[in-house]
């Protein structure tokens, strides 16, 4: 699932091919869609404060967390944003302050979602407080303890057993794989708040204000858009620390190398001139 505006694009362009004029209330906004062609870059969050994401496999969780950013952002007035991918966590992180993630059925076994997670607790910037909402009735709550071997394994069985449990469990012991054990554990401690991406508006209203009230850095807007505009400060003074820090170094590889290089040069022309002197 891809964002929001590029669906539209492709709903209108699929119109267009098929001979199908959209309905009048939404063709001049689908007009302005593809008449502008707006890049992701330009339709990006400028500094999401709060970041929501759930699983990235399933179309209906994608939807549920996108209506869930619009309901929140209007509650608080900050900027939200859905995470559909390790890159946005990554770029977005350093700005933001809150990761709500939505709890929806196979959420675990969803590759996608394991490398945003791994990108939150891993990529530069601050720690993000973790806000959970259970969105789905049917999320299985998993064992994150490691379940050894059955004892009423056959003896014929139990040589490929070790050999499997031998190899998870030198999988699990991976820096990646400890790292999201623990950023698990850490999402299921905390009490998830509930949420019905199928329930009335005014259900969905009142269950967004109940997650909202855990957000306590924007209980007072005034107060937390001055902290945030300072914290913006400093992180724009890091990122330029860390180019010129970088730049810095790169120049000084570059002038080892040519060092390195004049040397070669003078070896080989001393090298010629011994050989015609021979």
């Amino acid at each position: 699932m891809t964002q929001v505006s590029r669906r539209e694009e492709a709903v209108m362009e699929m119109l267009i091919r098929c001979g199908l004029p959209p309905a009048s209330g939404a063709s001049g906004r689908l007009r302005r869609i593809t008449s502008t062609h707006l890049s992701a870059q330009a339709l990006a969050p400028n500094r999401a404060r709060i970041l929501i994401t759930s699983s990235t496999a399933d179309a209906e969780s994608l939807s549920a967390c996108e209506v869930f950013q619009l309901m929140l952002q209007a509650y608080l007035q900050v900027e939200c944003a859905v995470v559909h991918g390790s890159r946005q966590m990554v770029s977005w992180k350093p700005w933001a302050y809150y990761m709500v993630v939505l709890l929806v059925r196979g959420l675990f076994r969803d590759p996608g979602f394991e490398r945003i997670l791994a990108a939150a607790f891993s990529a530069h910037g601050r720690r993000l407080e973790l806000v959970t909402v259970l969105a789905d009735s049917h999320f299985d709550f998993p064992n994150l303890d490691m379940v050894g071997p059955s004892a009423s394994v056959s003896p014929t069985l139990k040589d490929e057993k070790a050999e499997r449990e031998g190899e998870r469990s030198a999988s699990m012991d991976s820096p990646r794989s400890r790292l999201l054990a623990e950023a698990k554990r850490e999402l299921l401690n905390v009490l998830a708040l509930p949420f019905s991406p199928l329930a009335s508006e005014g259900l969905q209203q009142k269950q967004v204000a109940e997650v909202a009230h855990r957000m306590h850095r924007y209980e007072d807007p005034a107060k937390a858009a001055s902290l945030d505009e300072v914290d913006d400060r400093n992180v724009v003074a890091d990122f330029r620390d860390s180019l010129e820090a970088n730049l810095s170094e790169a120049v000084h590889v570059c002038s080892e190398d040519d060092a390195q290089e004049n040397d070669m040069q003078k070896d080989d022309v001393s090298l010629r001139s011994d050989y015609v002197s021979i």
